[in-house]
């Protein structure tokens, strides 16, 4: 494939258009499979004669191996290159879910759902890779915006395709119908993705890329650090829908994944290069912007999922139905804004396109502090549109210009870091809600959770100021 600079900066080749649908159809299945699987858990369980406790597994041990996975797709990649590690990820992926469709115990889902857990591991952070390394920087934005089409319609598809599958068979077919669609991927993957050689492109006496020994202790440090970061702020989530539980266990193992967090930057600015995921990446002013506008945005669009529902439905006295209308118009805001992402940097700045996602997702929450609200329908969608619209352009915002100051050969760290820091933000969100919800359990009014993802909201605000800044720098540079 030809040097990405050289191409043509307004619009995708035959190529790279080829190479972005299969991409979308290999994010399609662990997107769609995460949002399928609820529905179909009661016809899973009679049909197993599986507990509660070991249902609930199917879906966190998926969840956790998926994470700890992300910790060494860096290393990975660097070692075989993004497009053999994609379709190892995908092969992996299709191959859990054939195991998956045959279970014959619950047991033996379980393992299955653990292969699984780790190819969608590999597909959410090195799509990211692949993307960069075929579009280039320049058409990066657009090319972010046009992947997160299916990450906004899987939450609607996936329970409706869920609804017609076991209308006309069982569970199984939850898990039959990722087969088709990982074998298309699979064979456009091959066909159509440029084999990148990470060699090549690093710079003249910079370390080798690839041969590098496994980091053993920073991955003994790091899979158990998200382990427990993520299952216990999962578990708060759980305590603020029951409204109490053991909260001392649960803040103690949030604290010893901080703990552990905390030694695995200290091993990491030690071993340098040979580090499992190299933080220097942090050292360019773009990257830890958009990473902190990345990791507080996650927090307040998952806190605003586990939130908006519960006010709905409990506050305002609507019915599930209808609170999934409203959710459905916060999907549809974030559909609409983000194929204008690549347009409003380039008219505003990239700094003053994330202060006007702030500005929007502001305005998308604040009115729901007002008691009147809740009778006013159109007023309740349009803010919902707003919200999604401004919360939609500062994810996309900071996962697409996390690369626009980096090496080629640095994209593969920054794809794992982005994953990470959304998957923390992710539980995060819903646990700051969960805390603030327990607080004001015997209230209708939800202020202090509205006021809580209103503040996440406006902390945007902080890493948008610091790209404002690059942009001011960048244009005296280049004047």
């Amino acid at each position: 494939m030809k040097n990405q600079s050289d191409r043509n900066n307004t619009a995708f080749s035959r190529e790279q258009r080829w190479v972005i649908v299969s991409l979308i159809f290999g994010v399609c299945l662990p997107l769609i499979d995460a949002t399928i699987l609820g529905v179909a858990l009661p016809d899973l369980s009679a049909s197993l004669s599986a507990s509660v406790t070991q249902i609930q597994w199917v879906s966190v041990l998926y969840t956790l191996v998926a994470a700890v996975t992300v910790t060494v797709c860096a290393w990975a990649t660097r070692q075989w290159g993004a497009k053999t590690f994609w379709i190892t990820g995908l092969v992996i992926f299709t191959l859990g879910s054939g195991l998956c469709s045959v279970s014959p115990t619950i047991n033996w889902l379980l393992v299955s759902r653990a292969v699984q857990g780790v190819g969608a591991g590999i597909l959410m952070t090195v799509m990211q890779t692949v993307l960069v390394h075929t579009v280039g920087k320049p058409l990066l934005k657009t090319a972010m915006a046009t992947m997160a089409v299916p990450t906004v319609l899987a939450p609607i598809a996936g329970p409706l395709l869920a609804g017609y599958l076991l209308h006309i068979g069982d569970w199984r077919m939850i898990f039959y119908i990722n087969l088709p669609i990982g074998l298309v991927a699979i064979v456009l993957g091959w066909m159509m993705i440029a084999k990148d050689d990470l060699q090549q492109v690093r710079k003249p006496g910079a370390p080798s890329q690839a041969n590098h020994r496994f980091d053993g202790l920073g991955f003994m440090v790091l899979a158990p650090a998200l382990i427990l970061l993520m299952f216990s702020l999962s578990s708060l989530s759980d305590l603020g829908r029951q409204g109490g539980g053991h909260w001392l266990e649960t803040a103690g193992a949030s604290l010893i994944g901080a703990g552990l967090l905390f030694l695995f930057v200290r091993h990491t600015r030690k071993r340098g290069e040979q580090s499992l995921i190299r933080l220097q990446v942090f050292s360019v002013g773009s990257f830890g912007a958009s990473m902190g506008l990345l990791f507080l945005s996650s927090i307040s669009f998952y806190g605003g999922l586990f939130a908006l529902p519960l006010m709905f439905i409990q506050g305002f006295g609507h019915s599930e139905w209808l609170a999934s209308v409203w959710v459905g118009a916060h999907g549809l805001g974030a559909l609409i804004s983000r194929p204008y992402l690549k347009t409003l940097c380039e008219r505003f700045g990239v700094g003053n396109t994330a202060l006007l996602g702030c500005g929007l997702a502001v305005l998308g929450t604040v009115p729901f502090l007002w008691p009147d609200i809740q009778g006013s329908a159109p007023l309740i969608a349009l803010t919902m549109v707003l919200r999604g619209a401004g919360i939609g352009l500062l994810t996309l915002l900071g996962m697409s210009h996390a690369y626009h100051d980096l090496e080629p050969t640095q994209t593969p760290d920054a794809s794992a870091l982005s994953r990470i820091l959304t998957l923390l933000g992710a539980s995060v969100g819903p646990a700051m809600v969960a805390i603030l919800y327990v607080k004001d359990v015997h209230s209708a009014t939800f202020q202090p959770v509205l006021m809580g993802l209103t503040l996440v909201t406006l902390a945007c605000v902080l890493p948008a100021v610091w790209l404002v800044r690059g942009d001011r720098r960048a244009s005296v540079l280049s004047n």
